[in-house]
């Protein structure tokens, strides 16, 4: 079998790279399962399956024309959380416009969260669940002296930015990114004591399974808030069970098993490779 992952990249969207590790995570499984995996932006190769990652980033009807004129078999990789007729509850008609006509025509739809794949087939669409898991080759962010006590990387809300400005009150060391690439951000990774999962709001409680597996992956100790479908990846990160999360984590911040934690962690995720989870969805594609 010969695939290619397509970053679906269009001029002036500022936020593609997003999708990097997510993209690196499964083109590196499937070259780990026997598959010729190219990588590409924005161009879908021929006389491969084509994996579409980032449909969410085409504005509508023209772009969605441009990649079926191609005619080239492609499978959806759909990674933004579905709300009726709605992306990530914005107010746009990328539904109707991007994704119900570019999963009509897909081979297959692969998306990581179950809610998700209910939400799709209210709309017609049959999606299959493709869960993240330890990919050895993700291993990449150094040991470092860490003089950073709290890290979150994420677009910036009110409720995260409420949690960040209390433990900044309380005298941590607190930092953020947003849209910085990767080589600035793993530089913060590899220096942070705990790395932060803090949900987006309250209407949008989802975890970012690829964003702490990849943490977990480099023996980053997670910590924060749980949310919907986070039963996977139980036992890989702490979780605050009290309405004061700032209070938890500056209990986990105070203790003296945090190394242990992190190995504990980092061993628990490794028996979830994520070959295991790719491997059934490749079955029957040709």
């Amino acid at each position: 079998m010969r695939m290619n992952v397509v970053v679906l990249d269009p001029p002036g969207f500022p936020y593609a790279h997003f999708l990097f590790d997510t993209v690196r995570m499964l083109q590196l499984t499937l070259l780990e399962l026997g598959v010729d995996t190219t990588l590409t932006r924005n161009k879908l190769e021929s006389n491969r399956l084509n994996v579409l990652c980032g449909i969410h980033h085409l504005a509508g009807e023209t772009e969605v024309n441009e990649v079926l004129r191609t005619e080239e078999d492609f499978i959806v990789l759909q990674t933004e959380m579905v709300h009726g007729r709605t992306i990530n509850r914005e107010a746009n008609n990328r539904v109707d416009d991007v994704v119900l006509p570019l999963c009509s025509q897909a081979k297959a739809v692969w998306d990581s969260s179950p809610d998700n794949i209910v939400a799709l087939a209210s709309l017609g669409v049959e999606a299959k669940l493709l869960r993240f898991g330890f990919q050895e080759r993700m291993i990449e962010v150094p040991e470092r002296k860490r003089d950073v006590d709290f890290f979150f990387y994420g677009s910036i809300t009110r409720e995260r930015a409420d949690v960040l400005a209390k433990l900044a009150r309380l005298g941590y060391r607190v930092e953020s990114c947003f849209d910085s690439a990767a080589l600035f951000r793993n530089d913060l990774i590899a220096r942070s004591e705990i790395a932060l999962t803090l949900r987006q709001s309250a209407d949008m409680p989802h975890l970012p399974h690829a964003r702490i597996i990849y943490l977990v992956t480099n023996k980053v100790l997670v910590a924060g808030q749980g949310g919907v479908n986070e039963e996977p990846l139980l036992g890989t990160f702490l979780r605050a069970d009290q309405d004061d999360v700032v209070e938890f984590l500056r209990q986990t911040r105070a203790r003296t098993d945090r190394q242990q934690l992190r190995e504990i962690h980092h061993t628990e995720l490794r028996k979830q490779p994520m070959r295991d989870f790719v491997e059934p969805l490749l079955q029957g594609l040709v």
